[in-house]
Formats: structure tokens, C-alpha cells, sequence
């Protein structure tokens, strides 16, 4: 997510290929300093950035994300007309240190990430 230490690090002068929402089935939750999306029963919609990647890339980002026990996902864009993987969390409770992003946006979490 741009203005995000990940983003600064490994997608530095990267454009996004699509901005937008999708609607996948999950929830966008942050601690403030962290956007995460979850799995979830239900669809949500959730504004997403897409990135073209080279391999090595990416097994970054993975290694990065496995900690996390987040994994990528397909899902299909349809302004895109393919399918693009995402990063995604597992079905969980919201832990205690986040709240739920109810507008999907993670860039309205921005003012709160500023002030923690």
C-alpha cells in the first residue's frame, strides 16, 4: 500500500497496473500502522492496488508475508479481464490491536496510522 514501509522498501518507483475495488470475500482490518486483509464468510468490497512483479519479487514479498501466515490468493479483475494474486490472511477474529476498515479503503486509515 503506498505510503506504507513495505511499499517504500520493495516498490519504490513502481506503478500500479489497477487501483480500484474488488469484491472478494474478506475484511480489510489495521493496527494503524499495518492495513491486512482477512478472510471472511461474507464479500466485502475492498480497494486494492495491483503491481506486474518480476519472480524474485514476489518469492520476496512471500517470504516477507509468511510470518504472517498470509498467503496469496487468485482473484479475477474484471477491469483487467485476468486474474492477480493478492495477499491474504487467514478466517480469524480481528485481534485485539486492530479494527475493521469498514469502507474497504485502507488509505482512510492513513489519519489513524498517524496518529499512533
Amino acid at each position: 500500500k503506498y505510503g506504507y514501509y513495505n511499499h517504500t522498501k520493495y516498490l519504490r518507483g513502481v506503478n500500479p497496473v489497477f487501483e480500484g475495488y474488488i469484491n472478494i470475500k474478506g475484511v480489510l482490518i489495521t493496527n494503524g500502522s499495518y492495513p491486512l486483509l482477512i478472510g471472511f464468510k461474507n464479500y466485502s468490497n475492498i480497494y486494492i492496488e495491483v503491481y506486474s512483479l518480476s519472480q524474485n519479487l514476489i518469492y520476496e514479498l512471500d517470504a516477507l508475508e509468511a510470518p504472517y501466515n498470509l498467503h496469496r490468493e487468485s482473484v479475477e479483475i474484471s477491469e483487467l479481464k485476468k486474474s492477480v494474486d493478492i495477499y491474504l490472511g487467514p478466517i480469524m477474529p480481528i485481534p485485539e490491536d486492530f479494527i475493521l476498515v469498514k469502507n474497504g479503503n485502507w488509505q482512510s486509515t492513513k489519519p489513524f496510522r498517524e496518529l499512533i
